[in-house]
């Protein structure tokens, strides 16, 4: 009974490990409203537990922060605070928090790569 309890744990510890392709369709500025956008960012997994985050504009180190049904990951830059969250069914938020206060969040989907 309790091999079969862990199941759903090793299930998603096995897809957390797995990277992913987000691509976001609309992208809103704090104080600005949303708009159209073709961003991409592309979250993997290096060495232990340190989760990596790239995109056209940088490379960001990070660690996933909590895991209920969601999957939260927190990216730190010596500019800003990243935070992204891929939810059950592929949607995700992709949120910069920049000095000002400034943010800069981001609607889309996270899939694996094939």
């Amino acid at each position: 009974m309790r091999a079969i309890s862990l199941l759903p744990f090793l299930a998603f510890a096995a897809s957390a490990q797995a990277g992913t392709l987000c691509t976001f369709d609309t992208e809103c500025l704090e104080g600005e409203g949303c708009g159209p956008t073709t961003f991409i960012a592309e979250r993997g997994v290096s060495t232990g537990d340190v989760v990596t985050l790239t995109t056209d504009a940088e490379s960001l180190q990070g660690h996933m922060i909590a895991s209920d049904d969601n999957q939260h990951f927190v990216f730190e830059a010596p500019t800003a605070a990243h935070l992204l969250t891929e939810y059950p069914g592929g949607a995700a938020r992709y949120t910069v928090h920049l000095d000002g206060p400034f943010t800069i969040t981001y609607h889309g989907i996270c899939e694996d790569k094939p």
